[in-house]
């Protein structure tokens, strides 16, 4: 991947910043490192926003299952407990 000047300058703002707030001591590797991480190269921040949009199907396949299963629960009280009760009444 070819770096650019616009690459440069992000890192050299970002550099500027950690070190005006509190980073001093940091080294150019850690610089390097931390910048690395919060910002991964395109082709990595593509690869992790293609995992997350395959995950969002998931999460939402699984809190419609978790919605069908509360209702299905409240649907079966509702039925249940009339009918207990009902048996455990003495009849006068």
């Amino acid at each position: 991947m070819a770096i650019t000047i616009e690459d440069v300058q992000q890192f050299a703002a970002y550099a500027t910043a950690r070190i005006s707030n509190g980073g001093a001591d940091l080294t150019w590797q850690e610089l390097f490192e931390m910048w690395m991480l919060e910002n991964p190269p395109t082709d990595e921040r593509e690869e992790v926003n293609s995992i997350t949009a395959r995950r969002r199907p998931l999460a939402t396949q699984r809190s419609n299952r978790f919605a069908r299963d509360q209702e299905r629960q409240n649907f079966e009280r509702r039925r249940i407990r009339p009918t207990v009760s009902r048996l455990l009444t003495p009849e006068a």
